[in-house]
């Protein structure tokens, strides 16, 4: 299990978002060794999808297998069509998370330095993106750190800015994941791929949980965070 982190409220924050058929706890658990890499630059906070879900999702590691109640964010228009979702639903489901992570980004912003950074898994990552699309939402975060990310980006609202989104974005990739076309979509149809940082790892659709991955992916987060800590600091 993941150890508890005691956090300095000092520190700028990263929003992590887990998967569809998870929740925040399994999430914690599968960045830990990223976190404890990072513990003194950042703050970690933790948002949980508001829809309920029966089983758990890919990624999930067994140990978790019934660690309920798993959650999902909103439903893009394939899953609606799966689901039967109707369009009304869709657009309730956008409303509902976009209120809940700008509760969230107004929260800590009032506390301190506030969200920098998104650290996302699978439709977490979709989330994260459109998160990025946002404007408004967007308007205090420096990078974004994509894990195994789904396609395409589910909106929280309708598009309101220019592609490529023009921020640092780190994405960790799987060589043996099934989705891994799709990872590469989200980059190709977003990010700006002159400050894209692609990092590959021997594994399938998972969170890389070693020490040396975590560490790997860590050093990548703090140059990304680099050149905006010395601005601040000046």
């Amino acid at each position: 299990m993941a150890q508890a982190h005691i956090q300095d409220e000092a520190l700028p924050a990263i929003l992590c978002l887990h998967s569809h058929g998870t929740n925040k706890t399994i999430f914690q658990f599968q960045i830990h060794h990223m976190m404890q890499a990072l513990r003194l630059t950042f703050r970690f906070v933790f948002v949980e999808a508001p829809f309920e879900v029966d089983h758990a999702g890919p990624g999930v590691p067994p140990a978790f297998a019934d660690a309920r109640p798993f959650r999902r964010w909103n439903c893009g228009e394939i899953a609606a069509q799966l689901w039967g979702v109707s369009a009304e639903e869709i657009e309730d489901e956008q409303r509902q998370v976009r209120a809940l992570l700008a509760e969230t980004l107004e929260r800590e912003r009032a506390r301190g330095p506030g969200i920098v950074g998104i650290m996302a898994f699978s439709v977490g990552a979709r989330v994260a993106t459109g998160l990025c699309l946002d404007k408004e939402l967007s308007v205090d975060i420096k990078f974004v750190v994509i894990i195994c990310g789904g396609f395409p980006a589910l909106l929280l609202a309708p598009e309101n800015t220019s592609l490529p989104l023009d921020m640092v974005s780190i994405h960790i990739q799987g060589t043996r994941d099934p989705w891994k076309a799709q990872s590469a979509k989200l980059l190709d149809t977003y990010f700006n791929s002159a400050r894209a940082k692609i990092i590959k790892f021997n594994s399938g659709h998972e969170v890389p949980a070693g020490i040396k991955e975590g560490a790997k992916i860590a050093d990548e987060v703090i140059a990304a965070w680099e050149p905006f800590s010395i601005l601040d600091n000046l």
